[in-house]
This record gives structure tokens, sequence and C-alpha cells, in this order.
């Protein structure tokens, strides 16, 4: 049985999150639009809402807006790319999935098929 100091090593793995109290929290589906110049990147996210009388699917709808200077959108893409590659070790995702991902994104304007 197991005692009070007794501690989960699956608990141990997962890091601490700081829960800051005054920063918004934005939940949203996906990004659904990009557009750029030489210095500043701006997208937007969206979510999916439901009818609220279940009559048709569920919308897209904007949720915010993104506008940041260009080097800090590639810090961003940097970034995404290191934490899936963790998520992927950590199995929380596969390289499947992001190869779905980047299937799904074919229909787009300028779509290529080379690595950056």
């Amino acid at each position: 049985m197991a005692g009070p100091n007794d501690t989960n090593d699956a608990l141990l793995s997962i890091p601490a999150v700081k829960v800051v109290q005054d920063v918004p929290v934005i939940y949203a589906d996906g990004i659904a639009s990009h557009a750029n110049s030489p210095k500043i990147s701006k997208f937007y996210f969206f979510r999916i809402d439901p009818d609220p009388n279940g009559a048709s699917p569920g919308k897209p709808t904007f949720v915010s807006q993104v506008v940041m200077p260009m080097d800090g959108f590639l810090q961003m893409w940097a970034f995404i790319e290191h934490r899936l590659k963790l998520m992927i070790k950590a199995g929380a995702i596969s390289k499947a999935d992001i190869g779905a991902a980047r299937a799904s994104t074919r229909s787009l304007e300028g779509w290529s098929s080379d690595p950056l």
C-alpha cells in the first residue's frame, strides 16, 4: 500500500506550469490565415462555434489576431518545431500525425513539398 510520502513517477515527469491570472486565455481550433510584410507577420486564430440551436454544423469564428515582428514569428516557429520533437519523443503525437497535418495544407495556395 502506498504511503503519504510516495511519489508517482508519471507525475514527476509532468513539467510545472505557472498560471498567470492576468493573462487572457484564448482557445483556438487553428490558424485561419496569415499575411506578412518584410518586417511583420500577422495571423488569426479561429475556433469552431456550434450552432446554438444545433440546427447546423459549427462554423469558424475568428477569435484573436496576432501581429508580431518577423524575428518573433521565426522564433515562434523554431520553438513549436522544438516542442513537436519533444511531443513525438514523449508519445503525445506521432510523425504520422505531423504528416497528416501537413497533408491537410496541400490545397493551400503556394503549397510545396520541399522541406525548409
